[in-house]
């Protein structure tokens, strides 16, 4: 049932790769895939957006952040080529937001 893949993706896209995560302290790849796709996703739009307690951060700040939390917060191989694609993209905050089309600021 697809609508299952999608409960458990959400359900633990907030488990870390090194098993210290929550709600199931999963680890690695025990943690679905779409999970760990999704917690990078997360990360980077949390990074880069106002928040009521938080200033955006510039998209050249997230990737770094991405990286330095990779292998422990989020899984190193996805995150590499999470990076490298946003890294060819003129303006990631920009071409992000136009492609949802909810306008950002920078």
């Amino acid at each position: 049932m697809p609508l299952a893949r999608i409960r458990k993706m959400v359900l633990h896209h907030h488990e870390f790769f090194d098993g210290s995560g929550y709600p199931n302290a999963l680890s690695g790849e025990s943690i679905p895939l779409g999970a760990r796709i999704i917690a990078i996703a997360d990360a980077y739009d949390t990074i880069t957006s106002d928040r009521t307690y938080k200033k955006a951060r510039s998209a050249p700040d997230a990737l770094s952040e991405l990286e330095r939390c990779a292998n422990a917060q989020f899984d190193g191989s996805i995150v590499e080529v999470f990076v490298r694609t946003m890294r060819t993209l003129p303006n990631p905050i920009i071409e992000v937001a136009t492609a949802s089309g909810t306008p950002r600021n920078s």
